[in-house]
């Protein structure tokens, strides 16, 4: 019974896991984090470090999305590389 219950909470558990929405999740939790820290700061230095964040980080996790669509023929085309839906 045991081992019935851990393999249905181990396939729910990856359905609803982030990776399921984008594959660079460290990188757009890393964004979160920063474009918060600035919007907590009110500063333009904590505008600009978010907004150099952004331009590291998303053509890096654009790279990343595009190396998973290359080499993975079944990866979900409606994944997208940053915010689901959108980008």
């Amino acid at each position: 019974m045991k081992s019935d219950r851990r393999r249905c909470a181990g396939r729910a558990s990856a359905a609803l896991s982030s990776s399921a929405f984008a594959p660079a999740v460290s990188l757009v939790l890393e964004i979160i984090e920063w474009c918060g820290w600035a919007l907590a700061t009110w500063t333009w230095a904590g505008a600009a470090f978010a907004f150099f964040t952004i331009a590291n980080l998303l053509p890096r996790a654009l790279s990343h999305h595009r190396w998973y669509r290359e080499k993975f023929p079944d990866y979900p085309r409606e994944r997208k590389a940053i915010l689901p839906g959108l980008l």
